[in-house]
């Protein structure tokens, strides 16, 4: 369940003692503490994604599962135009998934590119391929004990691994968004592929809008509004022991 704007602005205005009075205006102070404060979890949030023990609940309401068809090349490009948002970050690449409906490759005018599948939802999928570094990548292009390795005549994937976003534009090489894609090998070329990833939490423009992170961070968030406020509130209130507060609480949440 995503925070409501208007929680966290009477929380706000409790702390500050405001109820009732227009001190402090929603445009003017609460909106751009606000915005500051949803920035700042984004920026704690991506110091701990490599962590083991980080909480993946922050992302519930901004958690999502798209399937794309792959370019010839076994390529996928996230398009934010096509999406209708930014991608923050990759959480899983799952190779030829079942979908509803039935797969049916789409022929493109350029081979070269990728497609995002909006008439396509992901239903359930065995395959995984896990993430290679770009010396990885190189290094076990041949090693057939490696997920990612370059099939051999006859042989049938097992496993997969893809390779993260790289922009590969050159005059032989156009698509028709030019952006980054990711490589997934053994080639998927012109097959479905889901990816599930967090999209960049939208900036919330009204109060009755909704800040997209779930409610067991809302007293962190409002103490992070506060703080933007510039309200004293004692020791405990500057962003490096908030940061330390809001980390414990992912941690604890996968406990």
């Amino acid at each position: 369940m995503a925070i409501s704007v208007q929680e966290v602005v009477n929380r706000c205005a409790s702390a500050l003692d405001a109820e009732g009075s227009e001190y402090y205006l929603f445009d003017l102070d609460y909106k751009p503490a606000i915005l500051s404060a949803q920035d700042w979890i984004v920026s704690v949030i991506n110091s701990q994604l490599g962590n083991k023990k980080f909480s993946e609940e922050i992302f519930s309401d901004i958690t999502l599962a798209r399937v794309f068809q792959a370019s010839a090349f076994s390529r996928i490009r996230l398009n934010p135009v096509d999406l209708g948002h930014d991608v923050w970050t990759l959480l899983s690449v799952e190779p030829l998934p079942n979908t509803n409906p039935t797969f049916v490759h789409q022929t493109l005018a350029n081979p070269q590119d990728s497609i995002y599948r909006s008439d396509l939802a992901h239903i359930s999928g065995v395959n995984f391929a896990k993430r290679r570094t770009t010396e990885e990548w190189t290094v076990n292009a041949k090693n057939p004990f490696d997920d990612s390795h370059i099939l051999e005549t006859g042989e049938t994937a097992q496993d997969y691994g893809y390779l993260n976003n790289t922009d590969y534009t050159s005059s032989a090489y156009t698509l028709a968004a030019p952006t980054s894609e990711i490589e997934v090998r053994p080639s998927i070329g012109g097959l479905a592929c889901t990816i599930r990833y967090v999209r960049v939490p939208q900036k919330i423009a009204l109060i009755t809008d909704f800040i997209q992170f779930p409610v067991f961070v809302l007293d962190t968030f409002v103490q992070a509004t506060l703080h933007y406020m510039s309200v004293k509130q004692g020791d405990q209130t500057t962003l490096n022991s908030l940061s330390a507060q809001f980390l414990q609480t992912l941690i604890s949440s996968e406990e």
